[in-house]
């Protein structure tokens, strides 16, 4: 039994190649290779990702470097050809899919970002009370929101930004003007309204009348008998652009932005309309 095991082990043996110096050092010049090269590798996965692809090419050239002074030194014999192929053949392809997913993570985060951005902006368009100095707060947020945004994505984001800019400040300015004088309208017909039947006082009917025919019918008229659809507005002349500043000033300021306790004004006027009508019937019943 013993004889036939050693008989089965030198036929396995003799069916090996028979190693010589040459392929021994071969061996050895491929694992050195495959040992930077995994180093190499682990070495690229070490920084966070998304970073600009110039520090990306930057910083794997660096180590790209040094690793090839150090294969150079541990490479044995006269053909180290293969070992360096093999390195930066492996080194290329690693730095391929690094970009490659740089692109991916760079994408992702800027997405994100200009998600937030797009999505402050949209709320603008709810706003009761429409303001041009928050459209610029809220585009000087977008940009420093987008700052974080780096890596081969960033150029293309910032020209989105660029074109928001650039674009959507004079559709905003546009529509600005549209709602403003909306707004103005329904005030002077509330106002209208409440000092004829609810708190009745003929001097402020009538000075409501006036403003609502100052700002929004004169101008429409002149407009019509002029025939022209570019005539200025109230709001551009320069008591207009005064009463803007103030408007301007008490709607969006650094200390609050008036449109988010606009929504309490009716409960406030009902609630002193209430006030008023229970002290009148209070003097009213205390006189019987």
């Amino acid at each position: 039994q013993l004889a036939a095991r050693v008989q089965r082990l030198v036929r396995v043996l003799n069916a090996q190649p028979i190693p010589n110096a040459g392929s021994v050092i071969d061996a050895f010049n491929r694992d050195a290779a495959a040992r930077l090269l995994a180093r190499f590798k682990k070495h690229l996965g070490s920084r966070p990702l998304p970073m600009s692809s110039v520090e990306l090419e930057t910083f794997a050239a660096a180590y790209r470097s040094a690793s090839r002074a150090e294969l150079a030194a541990q490479l044995f014999g006269s053909e180290t050809e293969e070992g360096r192929t093999a390195f930066e053949r492996g080194a290329a392809d690693a730095l391929r899919a690094t970009s490659d997913a740089n692109f991916r993570a760079s994408h992702t985060l800027c997405s994100s970002l200009w998600g937030e951005c797009t999505r402050a902006i949209e709320r603008l368009q709810h706003a009761t009370l429409p303001s041009r100095r928050r459209y610029r707060a809220r585009i000087g947020e977008c940009n420093a929101t987008l700052r974080a945004c780096v890596g081969p994505a960033g150029s293309e984001y910032q020209a989105r930004l660029g074109s928001l800019i650039t674009g959507g400040a004079g559709a905003y300015g546009r529509e600005f003007y549209a709602r403003l004088s909306h707004l103005f309208t329904l005030a002077c017909a509330a106002a209208i309204l409440s000092f004829r039947y609810l708190v009745k006082s003929a001097l402020l009917e009538l000075l409501s009348w006036g403003a609502l025919l100052t700002v929004e019918v004169l101008p429409r008229a002149v407009a019509f008998s002029q025939l022209s659809t570019s005539a200025p507005t109230f709001w551009e002349s320069p008591a207009g652009v005064r009463l803007l500043e103030l408007y301007e000033t008490a709607v969006y300021n650094s200390v609050a932005d008036a449109d988010h306790w606009i929504s309490l004004v009716p409960l406030l006027l009902l609630g002193a309309l209430v006030a008023r009508r229970a002290c009148a019937w209070r003097r009213r019943w205390l006189r019987r």
